[in-house]
């Protein structure tokens, strides 16, 4: 071993031998720093995102109602249902009554749906409906009732119809990852007593449309507002549907969902003039479910606006045919037809749409659209696959 170096009177001694220098020269070239390695930056988080799905009529009376009794309550969605659930919150119009002890009104087309058909809701994976329709009020203020009830103990939100025009006209909120989402639903057509404190809908009237709306935006991140609009079997919004949406947008609105029509109608993107938000409105999204028999009538989408770090990017349009009269989705050939009459239709109306397709496997591929949200990074995104977790529901309040 060298000998240490030694402290002597303030000096060092210069004792060493020539292998001290030598290992002390290998000490000092082993002990030379090196360079630091630069630590790997975290990966950058996936944005969090939430998407809602939105669909047309939904009649599971007449024809349908006979189909679910001799196949089952899992009829009517069996071949979208994975599709429907694996959103976030899923929405769509029921045109018909739930009602056991209802009478039917008379009148040309009068819909009545066995009470037990609202489990086909649930496994079609609805959270909320819009029961603001000229058919609510088929089985008179009992049907009404019933059907209120009916929904809310499957867990299913109904908006646009209740006891009061309180009721009637609250919206429903629905929160997903610490955001809230306030549905409120109006139709153009009177129904009920008209007696506000007796059951009644919400009316399409400017007044009660701004004022609902605004109430809503004060207690939601985000409104989505359904209408009863429009002419039945007409290709575009008539201008008081254009008003309306207007209207809507203005008042808070970030999504306007059409029905009635039972045709398909094109996309627009509104923007309020105040906040500079956008609002994505869907004039008509035609038939989803019902015992339909021209062929404009059986062409349908379904509706998909996926939310990224809590802003809209974009919606996500698949079309779906319907066959003996529930839908899925479109073949190829015919997927792209109903896309580009609808890419049309919103052209009409100064809307892009974006075509792209959807494998399911290889050897099937559905086309699909996509109409982007302005100033928002266009990156790409398909839809989710799988079920949403949770599925079971308990029962709604009787009252909102």
């Amino acid at each position: 071993m060298p000998r240490p170096l030694t402290k002597s009177r303030g000096k060092v001694s210069a004792r060493v031998t020539v292998a001290g220098v030598l290992a002390l020269l290998c000490l000092l070239g082993c002990s030379r720093p090196q360079p630091a390695q630069q630590k790997p930056k975290p990966a950058t988080p996936p944005p969090s995102r939430i998407s809602l799905i939105f669909v047309g009529d939904i009649l599971l009376a007449r024809g349908l109602g006979s189909r679910i009794a001799r196949q089952g309550v899992e009829y009517p969605f069996a071949h979208v249902a994975d599709r429907l659930s694996a959103a976030d919150i899923t929405f769509g119009n029921l045109e018909c009554p739930l009602s056991a002890s209802g009478r039917k009104a008379d009148k040309p087309y009068s819909f009545k749906a066995d009470p037990r058909a609202a489990q086909s809701l649930v496994l079609g994976g609805f959270d909320v409906v819009s029961i603001a329709n000229n058919h609510i009020f088929d089985c008179g203020a009992t049907g009404l009732l019933e059907t209120l009830d009916r929904l809310r103990l499957k867990g299913i939100a109904p908006c646009g119809a209740g006891r009061t025009r309180a009721e009637a006209e609250a919206c429903r909120i629905i929160e997903r990852q610490g955001m809230k989402f306030a549905f409120v639903a109006f139709s153009q057509f009177p129904a009920g007593s008209g007696d506000p404190k007796r059951p009644t809908l919400a009316l399409a009237s400017d007044a009660r449309v701004q004022e609902v709306i605004a109430a809503a935006r004060r207690r939601a991140d985000f409104v989505i507002a359904s209408f009863h609009w429009g002419d039945e079997y007409a290709p575009q919004p008539n201008q008081r549907q254009r008003q309306l949406a207007r209207l809507a947008a203005q008042s808070g609105a970030d999504f306007v969902i059409g029905h009635h029509p039972h045709v398909l109608q094109g996309l627009q993107m509104l923007t309020n003039e105040s906040s500079g938000r956008a609002t994505l409105v869907a004039y008509s999204l035609g038939n989803f479910v019902f015992d339909s028999r021209l062929p404009k009538t059986l062409e349908s989408v379904i509706l998909r606006c996926d939310l990224l770090d809590g802003r809209p990017h974009y919606a996500w349009l698949l079309p779906v045919v319907l066959k003996d009269w529930r839908p899925e989705p479109a073949d190829e050939e015919k997927g792209a037809a109903i896309l580009g009459a609808l890419q049309k239709q919103c052209e009409a109306l100064g809307t892009e749409v974006e075509m792209d397709w959807v494998a399911d496997s290889e050897a099937q591929r559905h086309p699909t659209g996509r109409v982007w949200f302005p100033g928002v990074k266009r990156v790409g995104a398909g839809p989710p696959r799988g079920s949403r977790p949770g599925s079971a529901r308990p029962p709604l309040p009787s009252s909102p």
